[in-house]
């Protein structure tokens, strides 16, 4: 019970989602209820997760992003070269 109270970001969003999963069943004629069982199961253990399973994904996209910014630098980089590279062999070699 003491995570409820301590890790209030991740109970919100467990509340939050067994709710809309509850909600769900009332607005639709025709309810999924599978649908509503994984909304539901999220929900319960969400609310016993601790905060660290928020800020662990916000560290996996943070370094992800990084790696990926990296790696299109490098990528727009060899595109430039390429590019100059054909455009000088294009003026050398087609006859106009």
């Amino acid at each position: 019970m003491k995570n409820i109270y301590k890790s209030w970001k991740t109970t919100l969003l467990g509340i939050v989602l067994i709710g809309v999963g509850i909600g769900y069943v009332f607005v639709n004629a025709s309810p999924d209820y599978i649908l509503m069982s994984i909304l539901i199961g999220v929900g319960i253990g969400f609310v016993f997760s601790p905060d660290s399973v928020i800020e662990l994904r916000n560290a996996i996209i943070v370094e992800e992003s990084q790696d990926w910014k990296e790696k299109f630098s490098q990528l727009q980089k060899l595109y430039d070269k390429l590019k100059a590279e054909f455009e000088a062999y294009k003026k050398k070699h087609i006859i106009k």
